[in-house]
Order: C-alpha cells, then structure tokens, then sequence
C-alpha cells in the first residue's frame, strides 16, 4: 500500500467513526416543524433544513414531547432540540445559538373580549412547557398553565380563560382549531435552537451555519 492509498484508508476510517449527532424535534408545534422519511416539513421546515445542510454532519432525529427533550437536553443526553424560542430558564442549561428567527406570539381570545384596560387580570391559558410564560407574566397577566394548545383552546371556548397564548409558526399550522377565535400580537422572542451546552464543537457549527440561512431582515 502506497502513501496515497494509506491517507484514503484513514480518510475513510475517520468520515466513519464520526459519530452522529442527536437531534430532538419537540411534538409541541403542531406541524409547524416534523420530520418524517430523512426531511423536515412543516412552515419552519425551510430555515432548519438550511441549518442542518449546511453544518454537514450526520445527525439522528426524534419526535418527543417537549417537556421530555428538554429535561434530556438538561441531562446531556442529546444533543439538541427545536423548535425552541429562547428563555432564561432553559438558558440555564443548555446553549441557544445565534436566533434563526423571531418568534411572534399570538393572542386568542373569543371576539369582543377586552385584552388591556381591563380592572381585572387577564387569565391565559398557555403550554406549561412555554417560554411565552416569563412574558405573560411580566405583563401582569394570570398564566394558567395546560398540557398542550389543544386544551387551551377549549378552556378559552368555554369561558374558563380570556386567551390562549401559541407561537404564531403553531398557530399557522391550527387554523381549524383556532377557527373563530380572535388573534392579537402580543409578544416577541429569539427562535431557534438549544444546544448541548458541553458540546461546543456544534454550538461554533450551528452558529455559523445560522448566519448563512437567516432570513434577511
């Protein structure tokens, strides 16, 4: 065997021992982003895919619940979860790489319902596992907090909150649900991804690979 041949046969050995990275995709968006037969799909598919292209390496994805990808993010046992708005609390833990985009939070509410200049606070109900909660709160308003939109919805339906709070790329993806109910703009956070916070190596990678796909102001 030749030098030539030898530096192939590393080359080689070495583009297979790269170990993959692990990608989690939470099942709290409704569809704004999936993953099914090796692609994204979804609203938010175009600028993750872009990302994950463009940093090059193999990955492996799971569809989990997103209280669960994230307590797993905490205990370094993956690598990384999106759809994510960015947070104090999960900053705490993990890594949120340069944003990919804003996420805009929408608030429904039944028509006719007052949202400001109310005498009393405002309930909204709200994934429990959302970063829109710090805000709502900070806005004075009563976070009730539920195990998924669906269930918001019905308790806004029902009388039993003045709103639900969804990220507008989920919102987008429950129009059926959301028929009738009125949107308002409410608030606004970084989006994007949660990297292992000891995994640095992706973190450098992901940042770079953000500032090629994100859309133009």
């Amino acid at each position: 065997m030749n030098g030539f041949e030898l530096i192939g046969v590393l080359a080689l050995s070495a583009t297979a021992t790269v170990q993959a990275y692990s990608i989690a995709v939470t099942d709290a968006n409704a569809g704004a982003l999936s993953y099914h037969d090796g692609q994204f799909t979804g609203h938010l598919a175009p600028l993750y895919q872009c990302a994950i292209d463009t940093v090059d390496q193999p990955f492996t994805v799971s569809i989990l619940p997103q209280v669960r990808a994230l307590r797993m993010l905490e205990n370094n046992e993956i690598d990384m979860v999106l759809p994510l708005a960015q947070s104090g609390e999960r900053d705490d833990y993990a890594y949120f790489a340069a944003p990919l985009y804003t996420v805009r939070y929408l608030l429904f509410t039944l028509p006719g319902v007052a949202i400001t200049g109310s005498e009393h606070r405002i309930q909204i109900a709200v994934n429990w596992s959302s970063a829109s909660i710090a805000l709502i709160e900070a806005l004075g308003h009563e976070v009730i907090p539920v195990d998924h939109h669906e269930l918001a919805i019905g308790m806004v339906r029902r009388g039993r909150a003045h709103g639900v709070v969804i990220p507008e790329p989920t919102a987008a993806a429950m129009t059926e649900e959301l028929a009738g109910l009125v949107p308002h703009d409410y608030a606004q956070l970084p989006g994007g991804v949660y990297v292992n916070k000891h995994n640095t190596s992706l973190q450098t990678a992901f940042n770079m690979a953000i500032q090629d796909c994100r859309p133009a102001p």
